[in-house]
């Protein structure tokens, strides 16, 4: 789920991930994205976030992988899973050839975020980014 930086729900999409599997989203061009054999296949419209600042929201659901462990059914009634997303990102500007990025940060799926001042006893700080202090621009 995308969310804008003034709470505003920009889009919902649907990426299946198979074990081992992985995806780079680019959120001037996000498509849901399902495997069909070997193969990661775009579908459904085109969704360009261009010029938003916000929030994306991951959640892992259990599947249904098939005979093949290759496929990507998920239930009407999926439980979301903990501990099984790593990943990173990264903002870009590709007309200096710049950017910034970090580890993404994950969180277990009771709804309730962790007490930062508990986080701060045993060492974990979360990093947070302000764009406006770059000297070289993204926009």
């Amino acid at each position: 789920m995308y969310w804008a930086a003034d709470c505003k729900h920009l889009a919902d999409v649907f990426i299946c991930l198979t074990p081992r599997d992985t995806v780079v989203v680019d959120p001037t061009a996000l498509h849901a994205e399902v495997q069909v054999g070997n193969e990661n296949q775009q579908v459904g419209p085109l969704i360009d976030l261009s010029g938003k600042r916000g929030l994306v929201v991951v959640t892992a659901y259990q599947t249904d992988t098939g005979s093949n462990g290759k496929g990507c059914h998920v239930q009407d009634n999926a439980t979301p899973l903990n501990d099984v997303i790593t990943g990173s990102w990264t903002i870009a500007n590709t007309k200096t050839s710049t950017g910034y990025g970090a580890d993404a940060i994950g969180f277990t799926t009771t709804g309730v975020l962790p007490d930062p001042a508990v986080l701060a006893n045993v060492g974990l700080r979360i990093p947070t980014y302000a764009p406006e202090t770059l000297t070289d621009p993204i926009a």
